[in-house]
C-alpha cells in the first residue's frame, strides 16, 4: 500500500455532526456493506470507517460504488469511485474514497445537501465584528463600474462570498446585473463575481458567489 501524507485536497472536507452525517454503504460483489461512521466528506470524496468484522480489507486502487443517503437528498444516490487509502486501525478499517465525478442529481437535492457535500475550494468564515456591511460595484456591459449596491456579508473565503440583500436589490440582481464584490483582504479591493446560488429566506435573499477571475483573494 502506498500512502501520500502530503496530499492537498482540492476541496476541504466537512466533518458532519451525527445528525447531519450521511449514511454510506459500498457495493462489493453484489453485497451492500454499511460504513460505521463518515469521518469527513465533500463532492470529491469521503473518508469512512468499517468494523473489521464486517469488512476486513479494501485494497487501494479498487473501484467501488458507494450508495449514499443524506439530508437534503430525496432517496439515495450511487457514486462511483476508487479507494485511495485503506488502513486497519484497531477494530476499524479506515477507507478514503475518491469519487470519479460529481453526481447529476437534478432537483432531488436542496441546499442542506450541499452544506454537507460542499463544492467550495476553501473553508468559508464569518466576517469580523462590524465588517458585515459592505458595498459592491454594479458593472455595465463593458465591465465598468456603473453604480453601488449595499450588501450584508454572511461568509467569505479566498474564492467566494455569501451575502444577503433586500427585495428591491434582489429584483435588480435577478435582471442580470453584474457585480464586483469586496474581497477578504480589504473593503477597498473588489473583484468581478458570478452568482452560483440564490436562496429566498424569510425577509431577505441569500446569494452565493464565486470570484470570476479564477484566482484566490489576497
Amino acid at each position: 500500500m502506498s500512502v501520500n501524507n502530503n496530499n492537498r485536497r482540492e476541496l476541504y472536507r466537512y466533518e458532519p455532526p451525527p445528525v447531519w452525517a450521511p449514511i454510506l454503504s459500498v457495493l462489493l460483489h453484489g453485497q451492500r456493506i454499511a460504513a460505521d461512521r463518515v469521518i469527513d466528506v465533500n463532492l470529491k470524496g469521503v473518508r469512512v470507517t468499517f468494523a473489521t468484522t464486517r469488512l476486513a480489507t479494501l485494497p487501494v486502487g479498487a473501484t467501488i460504488t458507494a450508495s449514499i443517503q443524506a439530508p437534503g437528498l430525496d432517496g439515495c444516490a450511487d457514486l462511483h469511485g476508487r479507494v485511495v487509502f485503506s488502513e486497519v486501525r484497531g477494530t476499524d478499517l479506515v477507507v478514503a474514497i475518491a469519487f470519479d465525478a460529481a453526481p447529476d442529481l437534478g432537483d432531488r437535492v436542496t441546499a442542506d445537501f450541499f452544506s454537507v457535500f460542499n463544492r467550495r475550494n476553501a473553508r468559508r468564515q464569518s466576517p469580523a465584528p462590524g465588517a458585515d456591511k459592505v458595498s459592491a460595484l454594479v458593472l455595465n456591459a463593458a465591465g465598468e463600474p456603473d453604480g453601488v449596491i449595499d450588501l450584508e456579508l454572511r461568509d467569505h473565503s479566498d474564492w467566494s462570498v455569501g451575502f444577503v440583500v433586500d427585495g428591491d436589490t434582489d429584483a435588480f440582481l435577478r435582471e442580470g446585473a453584474a457585480v464586483a464584490l469586496p474581497t477578504p483582504d480589504g473593503p477597498h479591493t473588489v473583484r468581478p463575481a458570478v452568482v452560483r446560488r440564490r436562496e429566498a429566506q424569510d425577509d431577505s435573499v441569500y446569494y452565493g458567489c464565486s470570484f470570476d477571475d479564477g484566482a484566490p483573494a489576497g
